[in-house]
C-alpha cells in the first residue's frame, strides 16, 4: 500500500471527530464547578505537586508576572489520570522556598488539599525550583465556555493545553526534592536571553525580538500587536516549525562540513531543535516540524525515501493521539494545512 501513515491518519481522524462529536466529557482537562467538590471560584486554594514549567506574562493591567505549571501529585490527582496541570499566577516578588518535606504531617485546611503533604519553609530562596515539589497557594479561577456564536472558548483552549484550572494571586509556600536541571536550565536561559533583548533593543523593537526568538507575544506593545493582526500577519511573531526546521537545517548542514558522521550530525541537529522547542514552549507547529526533521534525517539511514507527506501523516497522529483535541485548534490546523498546501499547490505553479 502506497502512503499507509496516510490512510492511518484518515482513521486516526474519523475517531477523534467521533469521539469529540459524541463524546467531548471525556477529552476536557478543564475542570468544571461541580469536579471542584464544593470549592468555589474565588476561594482559597492549595495544590502540591511538581513544577513543570514557568513562563513570564504581561497582565491586562501592563504588569509583568511569573507563571507556574504544577501538575498535583496522586494525593490530589482528579482528572484524567492525573495529567493535567494547575496554571498559578505568582504574585510579585512572591518567590518559592527550598525546604524538606515533613513525613508525618498532612495539610488540614480543607478543600482539595485534604490528605496533602506539607512543605516545610526554609530561608535558602530559590527563584524558580523547575522539576522540585512545590506547595502554592491561591484564588481559584476556572475556565468558562462560549457565552456567545463565535467567542473564544476559553474551557476548550486551555484543555488543549492540559490545564485543570488555574490559581491567581498565587505564594510559593515551599519546595523540596532536587530541581530539572534541562527544564531548568532552559527557564534560566531564555530569562537570560529576555533581559539581553531588553538592554540591547527600545521596548517596541525588543517586544517584537522577544516574540520572534522566544514566542513571548505578551511582552509586545499591544498597539504593534494590534498593527500585526488587523494586518494579517500576526502568525509570523509566533514560534512556527519555520523557525525550528531553519534552525535544524542550518546546524545539520554546518556540521557536514566537518569530520563528525552524518548520523551524529543528524542528532545534534535534532537534539538542538528539541531543546529550542522546549525553551519557547513546544506548540503543536514545533512538535511537527521536529518530527518531520527526524523523518528527513532518518530516512537515508533507513534506506527509504523522504515522502513529505508521509511525515506530515506521522506527526499528525503523534499529536492527535497525545491529545485529540488539538483537532479543534486554530494554530494545529493552520500549520499542518500550511505544508499541506506546499505539497498540493507548489507542484502546479512550477
Amino acid at each position: 500500500m502506497k502512503r499507509p501513515l496516510l490512510v492511518l491518519l484518515l482513521a486516526v481522524l474519523a475517531v477523534v471527530w467521533i469521539r469529540i462529536l459524541f463524546f467531548p466529557g471525556t477529552l476536557f482537562f478543564s475542570y468544571t464547578k461541580e469536579q471542584m467538590h464544593g470549592v468555589a471560584e474565588g476561594d482559597f486554594l492549595t495544590v502540591v505537586g511538581e513544577l513543570q514549567g514557568a513562563e513570564r506574562k504581561r497582565t491586562f493591567d501592563d504588569t509583568v508576572v511569573d507563571v507556574w505549571y504544577v501538575r498535583p501529585l496522586a494525593s490530589s490527582r482528579r482528572h484524567q489520570g492525573g495529567t493535567a496541570l494547575v496554571q498559578c499566577i505568582m504574585e510579585d516578588g512572591k518567590t518559592c522556598q527550598e525546604g524538606g518535606m515533613q513525613t508525618e504531617e498532612t495539610c488540614q485546611e480543607g478543600g482539595m488539599q485534604r490528605g496533602e503533604m506539607c512543605l516545610e519553609e526554609d530561608r535558602e530562596k530559590e527563584s524558580c525550583p523547575i522539576g522540585m515539589i512545590v506547595k502554592v497557594r491561591g484564588k481559584l479561577r476556572l475556565f468558562s465556555g462560549p457565552t456567545n456564536p463565535g467567542e473564544f472558548d476559553n474551557r476548550l483552549y486551555y484543555s488543549t493545553m492540559k490545564i485543570a484550572y488555574a490559581l491567581k494571586d498565587c505564594r510559593s509556600l515551599g519546595a523540596s526534592g532536587r530541581s530539572a536541571f534541562i527544564r531548568k536550565f532552559l527557564y534560566h536561559l531564555r530569562r537570560r536571553m529576555d533581559e539581553g533583548l531588553t538592554l540591547c533593543f527600545s521596548p517596541e523593537d525588543g517586544g517584537i525580538m522577544k516574540a520572534v526568538l522566544l514566542g513571548e507575544k505578551s511582552m509586545m506593545d499591544s498597539e504593534i500587536k494590534d498593527l500585526y493582526r488587523r494586518n494579517g500577519i500576526i502568525h509570523v511573531l509566533a514560534i512556527s516549525g519555520l523557525h525550528i526546521s531553519l534552525i535544524g537545517y542550518l546546524i545539520y548542514r554546518r556540521l557536514c562540513k566537518t569530520t563528525l558522521p552524518l548520523p551524529l550530525c543528524s542528532a545534534c541537529a535534532i537534539l538542538v531543535m528539541v531543546l529550542y522547542g522546549l525553551m519557547c514552549g513546544m506548540n503543536a507547529s514545533a512538535v511537527r516540524a521536529i518530527i518531520m526533521f527526524l523523518c528527513r534525517c532518518a530516512a537515508p539511514r533507513l534506506h527509504r525515501s523522504y515522502d513529505l507527506l508521509s511525515a506530515l501523516s506521522l506527526s499528525a497522529i503523534l499529536l492527535l493521539l497525545d491529545q485529540p483535541l488539538w483537532l479543534k485548534n486554530g494554530g494545529f490546523l493552520f500549520s499542518f494545512f500550511a505544508v499541506g498546501g506546499i505539497y498540493f499547490v507548489m507542484p502546479a505553479l512550477s
